[in-house]
């Protein structure tokens, strides 16, 4: 739970078809899109659930936490992952899960009555974000301009040039978006990456 302006800055990624930015399948080649749908909002829950847990936020957030035990070589534990647990939460009904504008109910009434009331009831998420859009805007705009001008030649094998070209523009002269900036952001990264990994023949900016 985050109020109004978590949903409104974040909520993009649960808003699957509705969500008016960018996604993969706008400039990937058909062959490699398949089923790359983010979890939208107008699924069952159950459904929902199992893509995050599949295909977006446990993923993301697993390599994040790997990557971060690894740097300070911390070994962690995920107790909320015990597969009794989560085959548990993913049994029990809507119904229980969201109740009177409270998302985790069970897992936030038992926190409350081991004397954690405070945590338990606090709206806000506290999360270690990356300010990608004030990045997008200032240090990395000039490395977009780039790679709108000279894709690095390894997108030739799954993407459209075309479709890149014309998506990197259309963010140049749109106001700053969450949904935008988000994939612009992964675009950039992997030409970064080609960019480091692959170097190309042809000198370009670093």
């Amino acid at each position: 739970m985050g109020g109004p302006r978590a949903l409104t800055r974040h909520g993009h990624r649960y808003l699957g078809r509705l969500s008016t930015g960018p996604s993969p399948e706008d400039y990937l080649l058909p062959e490699l899109v398949g089923n790359a749908r983010h979890p939208a909002v107008r699924v069952d829950p159950l459904t929902m659930r199992l893509t995050d847990i599949e295909r977006w936020s446990l993923p993301n957030l697993l390599a994040f936490m790997d990557r971060n035990a690894m740097a300070h070589g911390v070994e962690t534990r995920l107790p909320y992952l015990d597969p009794r647990l989560a085959t548990l939460a993913l049994a029990l009904p809507p119904e229980m899960l969201v109740r009177d504008g409270w998302t985790k109910w069970p897992l936030r009434h038992t926190l409350a009555a081991r004397g954690g009331a405070v945590p338990a009831w606090r709206r806000g998420k506290r999360w270690f974000g990356a300010p990608q859009s004030l990045w997008l805007q200032g240090a990395l705009k000039p490395l977009v301009k780039a790679f709108s001008e000279d894709p690095h030649p390894a997108w030739g094998s799954i993407a459209d040039p075309s479709d890149l070209r014309r998506i990197l523009s259309a963010w140049a002269v749109r106001p700053p978006s969450a949904t935008w900036d988000d994939q612009i952001f992964e675009m950039l990264s992997l030409e970064r990456f080609l960019r480091v990994w692959l170097p190309a023949s042809r000198s370009t900016p670093s």
